[in-house]
């Protein structure tokens, strides 16, 4: 009987990490590091500013304007697009840690920032406590905008709705927009966690340090190897994980421990 208690114990145990693990989407995500931000341009001289006059000059600024890691995200949305019955929808987070948010009053505290590009709603959903998440255009525009969490709230505004007030990062000023109820995962140090758009967060000068690609596969067999030999064409140095993969591993604990139990559960009734 004890024996039977203890494995019962630990398949309910098992179970409740299990299925927590089962409200993740189901994405595959890609993970690497971010190119190397651009090196600032030389000053120009007089005859340099004459020759970049007219329309050839300003397409020249204008694709100067964008960074390595967004040239790089544009081009993998344009094979994104070409397998619209594998992939349904992407999105790409560059994570920062120890990034340090001030407030006007100057208090200070470091958090994971997070910056967000593309279908950003495929990543799930938390609980939001006041406000709103970032809207789709302003992700687009990159639009100094910050969702931040609860706890990150209470100790950098010292209240639990702080909408509407701001923050700077490394001089540049966000507006929080909204609050979210945060769950710290497996590996994650920062007790704090902001989200901003991706392009606000390249503006404000922040280098992060991890790049997540995530891919929502449309049902079917086959996704996977269509999308993972775009993702290491893409950019080869890349590590896939496939989380439908890794919420099936999840159960395979329960699974053996349900089996245990039957089988005693089947010795003590034929004994």
């Amino acid at each position: 009987i004890r024996r039977g208690a203890a494995l019962l114990f630990f398949a309910l145990l098992i179970a409740f990490l299990a299925f927590r693990t089962q409200g993740y989407p189901p994405l595959f995500q890609y993970v690497l590091a971010p190119p190397a931000p651009a090196a600032p341009a030389a000053p120009q001289t007089q005859d340099d500013a004459q020759q970049t006059e007219g329309e050839d000059g300003e397409q020249r600024q204008e694709a100067a304007a964008v960074s390595p890691l967004l040239a790089l995200l544009k081009d993998l949305g344009s094979q994104m697009g070409d397998i619209p019955n594998t992939a349904l929808a992407w999105a790409a987070s560059l994570s920062a840690p120890r990034t340090a948010l001030v407030t006007g009053d100057n208090l200070a505290k470091e958090a994971r920032l997070v910056g967000l590009y593309g279908a950003a709603q495929i990543l799930g959903r938390p609980p939001v406590l006041s406000g709103r998440m970032l809207y789709p255009e302003e992700l687009a525009r990159g639009t100094p905008a910050a969702v931040i969490d609860e706890k990150l709230a209470v100790d950098l505004f010292r209240t639990s709705d702080p909408t509407g007030r701001e923050l700077k990062v490394q001089q540049r000023t966000f507006t929080v927009v909204g609050v979210i109820r945060h769950a710290r995962t497996p590996g994650e140090q920062e007790a704090y966690s902001a989200y901003v758009p991706l392009k606000a967060m390249e503006d404000a000068g922040v280098t992060g340090k991890v790049l997540t690609v995530s891919v929502l596969p449309a049902k079917g067999s086959g996704a996977q190897t269509v999308i993972s030999g775009i993702l290491s064409a893409w950019q080869p140095e890349g590590v896939l994980h496939s989380l439908p993969k890794e919420q099936e591993r999840a159960l395979l604990p329960l699974r053996w421990l349900l089996c245990a139990l039957a089988a005693m559960l089947l010795a003590m009734a034929f004994r």
